[in-house]
């Protein structure tokens, strides 16, 4: 599989997370809170 992401930790609190294959694309920002929370969401699925 060739899935990879790529984050960086932005002035502000926010948190940059894009398509390593795609540096010219897109990127979702997250906030701190955000960011925590997606993880657990994750985390959650990947125990299900």
């Amino acid at each position: 599989m060739n899935n990879c992401v790529e984050a960086a930790a932005l002035t502000g609190g926010l948190l940059a997370v894009r398509d390593s294959k795609r540096t010219d694309g897109p990127a979702v920002l997250f906030t701190g809170p955000a960011w925590d929370g997606f993880l657990a969401s994750v985390r959650e699925d990947a125990r299900a």
